[in-house]
């Protein structure tokens, strides 16, 4: 049973860290596209979306590991 609890666990943080990878990505490309058309607001909103999904990534990483 515990091997199963900690098989489900590496599962969910398995899915999560590919949930947090995409938004990175999708965040990343809402930058270059402020960057492409000049809007800076834009850009500082993209990067601020990227440090806390860096962050959240970060957590479930060391949730993962201990």
């Amino acid at each position: 049973m515990d091997s199963l609890v900690r098989d489900g666990w590496a599962i969910a943080a398995a899915m999560m860290s590919a949930v947090l990878a995409i938004g990175i990505a999708l965040a990343f490309l809402e930058s270059q596209w402020g960057a492409i058309s000049g809007r800076a607001g834009m850009l500082a909103q993209a990067f601020d979306k990227i440090a806390f999904l860096a962050a959240c990534g970060l957590v479930v990483v060391a949730a993962t590991l201990s």
